[in-house]
């Protein structure tokens, strides 16, 4: 018991909480009825006193007791109806169960909460990346797409309007200066390739 109000005060205090929270109302705002054991004067017994505590004194009066109820003795242990220790966890049981309960469906809120803000943040991330990238794309495409058919245009231009004698011309031109330059291939050739190969 000791160890869980230890973890849950350490984690209250390194997290940060928002203002009003509701787990900030359970911590400092909202009373807890307590009831606490003490003994009777009057007659044998104890008899049970109310207090109000905010939640997280609350913690501090259950690790407090906690501690003391580990350093019992075995014969107090037997008799359970005699210690201040059993007593106060006994009568207050409901009500500390039901401050963990609460502080942990209110940490769990807060916790999706946080995470769902996350998610819009990484949704609107990723939102504006696409659209960056699709803009950017695009100025290039575009662009490149629009020269392409222009040029296009222009090679069946001129198809259209160059007669056949001038591109018979052309290309007998082009065949005279390709013939003119005969080169021996360097290297291997793939014949003598698969001939060494094997």
């Amino acid at each position: 018991m000791r160890d869980t109000t230890t973890a849950y005060k350490v984690n209250i205090t390194n997290t940060k909480m928002k203002s009003g929270s509701t787990r900030e109302d359970l911590l400092y705002r909202e009373q807890i009825t307590i009831q606490i054991p003490v003994l009777n004067e009057s007659t044998p017994g104890f008899k049970f006193v109310k207090e109000y505590f905010n939640g997280y004194d609350m913690l501090t009066m259950v690790e407090k007791t906690a501690d003391s109820g580990i350093a019992l003795t075995t014969q107090k242990y037997q008799r359970p109806n005699e210690t201040l220790e059993f007593l106060f966890f006994w009568r207050n049981r409901e009500r500390i169960i039901q401050f963990f309960d609460d502080f942990c469906d209110a940490f769990s809120a807060d916790y999706f909460a946080v995470d769902a803000d996350r998610l819009n943040i990484i949704g609107i991330m990723v939102a504006v990346v696409a659209t960056v990238f699709i803009i950017y794309f695009g100025a290039i495409f575009v662009p490149c797409i629009v020269v392409m058919f222009r040029l296009r245009n222009r090679m069946i231009l001129l198809y259209k309007h160059v007669s056949k004698d001038v591109v018979g011309k052309l290309y007998h031109s082009l065949k005279k200066k390709g013939t003119s330059k005969k080169t021996e291939p360097t290297g291997l050739t793939p014949v003598q390739f698969k001939i060494i190969a094997t």
